[in-house]
């Protein structure tokens, strides 16, 4: 099942058509379940696209949002900000999960406050995402965290730009194929830069590596 996620960071379109998705269609913009952490529901309201589940502390939810939510008989899902231990965005994805989301495309996760953004990035090393297809997107940036003991397939055009980040640590034995600079059996630590701006040679990229987390960053054409 494919959950769209949309946070309330900034939302910057058009998308990529890599995404898939059917944001002027309206609707669930063409996935299966659609639910918004906090202040993404001022972004559902704003393309019509009605959401299956509305979560966080709705500290962030405009009056006029939360009066489309009412009318639409949007469900709400509310937490106290001063009893909840985890960020709306994190609620809204572990949401996703608990509906059987097995692809999950998060949307306004990048942007605004940086320690969100941050926090965005670091939920994508929940283990329980490890076997399901997760991406952040913004405008044609996609983010992806790439996992240990496989093969992680990277998917464009030729030309895109491809950064490699250790994300919690050194990552080992690091092997790619189908980037213009390719690392053999290779280490990239965590407090170096080597990894950034490679680039796609083909439509599809592979990247496996023994251990540590690896967060891939494309920009598409």
């Amino acid at each position: 099942m494919r959950a769209l996620l949309i946070a309330g960071g900034e939302l910057n379109l058009p998308l990529h058509p890599l995404t898939g998705l059917r944001l002027a269609e309206g609707g669930r913009g063409g996935c299966d379940y659609l639910v918004c952490a906090d202040g993404g529901s001022n972004h559902a309201c704003r393309l019509a696209l009605r959401p299956d589940l509305i979560i966080g502390d709705l500290d962030s939810m405009t009056t006029e949002t939360r009066a489309w939510a009412d009318a639409e008989g949007i469900a709400l899902r509310v937490y106290q900000h001063e009893l909840k231990q985890e960020s709306d965005t994190e609620l809204a994805l572990l949401a996703a999960l608990d509906a059987g989301a097995t692809d999950i495309t998060i949307l306004g996760a990048l942007g605004g406050r940086l320690d969100h953004t941050l926090a965005n990035l670091a939920i994508l090393a929940l283990p329980q995402l490890a076997d399901l297809d997760v991406a952040i997107w913004d405008e044609a940036t996609e983010v992806r965290m790439l996992w240990p003991g496989r093969a992680n397939h990277l998917r464009g055009a030729a030309g895109d730009a491809v950064s490699l980040i250790p994300f919690g640590g050194d990552v080992l034995h690091i092997v790619t194929s189908g980037l213009r600079y390719p690392l053999r059996d290779e280490t990239l630590y965590l407090d170096r830069s080597r990894g950034i701006s490679n680039e796609l040679l083909a439509s599809t990229a592979m990247v496996s590596f023994s251990s540590g987390l690896l967060l891939a960053i494309l920009r598409h054409k």
